[in-house]
């Protein structure tokens, strides 16, 4: 009877013995797929194994009130994913500077405006100045707002005639043209006044190094 303990005894520490040499033997570890480039935007400290989707930090303006906001177009891979606010751009500083009348005009009297203005910030908060916008010398003050300006109507003599002009503005994107919307409701002894609505369209004087 002992000897038949005894040998079902040693059965059972060989079976054990054999069971813990295959887990010794065994790769227990599993594979698990994911981005494994730490400088991506989905890295997984996890992954294992690189599964070939790992999305570049790309950084851009992320702030629809910037003139520069990077719209996205829908891929992931070269959409703008990370803000930084250090290359965002807004229109009121995109006006600072030199704007000239462009030569193309077709649609547009030039009796109103200057050529040229130069366009310094203002006193008050999201304020600009166009210095010396009207052909008369004097200022155009705006607000800025995203990349839309808004004026308040402005008063012009025009020979026997009083008119009130109304004026609306547009950044492009780029920061590098501006289109100036004139138009006015009143008429001059019943008739249209001569040159508006019209269109102005300035382009900026850039630095030389653009």
């Amino acid at each position: 009877m002992l000897l038949s303990y005894l040998k079902s005894f040693f059965y059972c520490l060989l079976i054990i013995m054999l069971f813990d040499s295959c887990k010794k033997d065994c790769d227990c570890n599993p594979i698990i797929l994911g981005c494994t480039d730490v400088l991506a935007v989905n890295y997984n400290p996890d992954a294992t194994n690189d599964d070939g989707n790992c999305i570049p930090l790309i950084e851009g303006c992320l702030d629809p009130l910037a003139s520069n906001f990077a719209v996205p177009l829908g891929n992931i891979f070269t959409d703008v994913n990370t803000n930084n606010q250090d290359m965002c751009e807004y229109s009121i500083t995109a006006l600072i500077g030199s704007w000239f009348l462009n030569d193309n005009l077709t649609n547009c009297s030039s009796q109103f405006a200057n050529s040229q203005s130069n366009v310094v910030e203002g006193d008050l908060q999201d304020e600009v100045i166009f210095q010396s916008f009207w052909s008369t010398g004097e200022d155009l003050i705006g607000t800025v707002s995203g990349n839309n300006v808004f004026f308040d109507d402005y008063q012009i003599d025009i020979t026997i005639a009083q008119i009130t002009v109304n004026i609306s503005g547009v950044i492009n994107k780029e920061g590098d043209q501006m289109t100036l919307n004139l138009s006015t409701d009143d008429t001059i002894l019943g008739q249209p006044v001569p040159g508006l609505p019209c269109i102005y369209v300035y382009n900026k004087e850039l630095p030389d190094s653009y």
